[in-house]
């Protein structure tokens, strides 16, 4: 966790400095939707990757993986045209892999970015009682080990 106690312009360049080192070295940062969408903009300063609103609601999951776990979490073909997702993400990394996408394919609304030996971890919709089971499964997706493996 890394906390501001001062807003001047050093202590917040040295904010950006770590929080990108963090992530370089080997961390994971994870972004849930944000409403406001200035609040990404340090996403794109830091890292290059433009969240938008996707206003879509839907959604593909094409990794067969996460998608059986929705299936055996309760969530339907038809549920998964429910789910709706405030944020989508452009500019993706070379190497990125989506996990999720709009019902037109068009718009990535989960996805692993690499950065460094880190990653972003990109989740468009937020963590209401609506979504928390999805965004659940995709987490514990991306910190399971493959079935099979140690």
């Amino acid at each position: 966790m890394l906390i501001v106690s001062k807003s001047s312009e050093q202590s917040v360049g040295q904010a950006q400095q770590n929080l990108q080192r963090f992530v370089r070295d080997g961390g994971d940062m994870v972004f849930f939707e944000q409403y406001r969408q200035t609040n990404m903009h340090l996403v794109d300063a830091l890292f290059g990757v433009k969240a938008g609103g996707s206003g879509k609601r839907g959604s593909q999951i094409s990794d067969p993986e996460p998608k059986a776990k929705l299936v055996h979490a309760g969530f339907t073909e038809p549920s998964f045209a429910d789910i709706p997702f405030g944020n989508g993400f452009v500019g993706l990394p070379k190497g990125s892999t989506v996990l999720v996408s709009s019902i037109d394919g068009r718009v990535s609304t989960v996805a692993l970015a690499p950065c460094g030996k880190g990653r972003l971890i990109l989740i468009g919709n937020d963590i209401s009682s609506l979504q928390q089971r999805l965004d659940e499964i995709v987490l514990d997706f991306i910190y399971s080990p493959p079935a099979g493996k140690p």
